[in-house]
């Protein structure tokens, strides 16, 4: 028999990597002018929260790995600059062109 990893339930980075990749992919590519790719960070920033929380709920603690939870951990601080930083620095310089 084979058994299925389901990594949802096991792999906390996954919710942090997709709220951080989604505001950098939509900052990095140049697919629409930056007012209207600002506009979409700041939807994505504020599904941050929600999409933590439901990241949260679906994992099984018992079936995390120790490292993957202080990789989580770690992304998430490091994620912090992304959004405390860049994106308003971003913002900002674009309201002074």
């Amino acid at each position: 028999m084979i058994k299925k990893i389901r990594d949802f339930y096991r792999d906390p980075v996954g919710p942090v990597d997709e709220c951080l990749t989604g505001v950098y992919l939509l900052i990095l590519r140049d697919f629409a002018p930056l007012p209207q790719r600002l506009r979409s960070v700041l939807g994505r920033l504020r599904a941050t929260p929600r999409t933590l929380a439901e990241g949260g709920d679906l994992l099984i603690p018992r079936e995390v790995p120790k490292v993957w939870a202080e990789i989580a951990i770690e992304s998430a601080q490091q994620g912090t600059g992304l959004f405390e930083g860049f994106v308003p620095m971003l913002a900002h310089s674009r309201h002074r062109d």
